[in-house]
C-alpha cells in the first residue's frame, strides 16, 4: 500500500458567488469549464433537448 499513488486531482474554481449570485449562471460556467478539461458532464445532452 505504500507504493499507491494519489492520483486525485483538483480543480480551483475562482467565481464570485454571493447571496445574489445567478445559481444557474454558475453552474453554467462551471459546466464549460469542465467540459474544456475533458470532462464529459451526463445529463447535459438530455437537458438541452428539453429546452428546445
Amino acid at each position: 500500500m505504500e507504493n499507491e499513488k494519489d492520483t486525485s486531482k483538483q480543480l480551483l474554481f475562482l467565481e464570485p458567488v454571493n447571496k445574489d449570485s445567478n445559481e444557474e449562471e454558475v453552474l453554467e460556467r462551471l459546466i464549460i469549464r469542465l467540459e474544456t478539461l475533458g470532462f464529459n458532464i451526463i445529463g447535459r445532452q438530455e437537458e438541452q433537448r428539453d429546452e428546445d
